[in-house]
């Protein structure tokens, strides 16, 4: 679930993250990233893909919770795929 970016070996990187969709919508999703961030200070990064807007919503969301705000979303290349980016930094 969380590894160093292979491009930036100084960014955290969530690289895959699913939850069960029984258990969608009861905050268990919100709080599994908040515990996996929580204990590794330092730059982050996590990837959505473009047709994934339900995803995108809950990464804005969740982000914005752990970083207080304070993050970038840009749309960059991944390899050869444009995917959202949301940059933060975990203090």
């Amino acid at each position: 679930m969380v590894g160093l970016y292979p491009y930036d070996l100084q960014r955290y990187d969530i690289y895959q993250f699913f939850i069960i969709r029984k258990f969608r919508g009861m905050g268990v999703a919100k709080e599994a990233f908040r515990l996996a961030v929580s204990d590794r200070p330092g730059l982050w990064q996590t990837r959505v893909m473009l047709k994934n807007t339900s995803a995108l919503q809950f990464w804005r969301s969740a982000v914005n919770s752990v970083s207080d705000g304070n993050f970038q979303e840009r749309i960059l290349a991944d390899y050869d795929l444009d995917m959202h980016f949301f940059l933060y930094e975990i203090i």
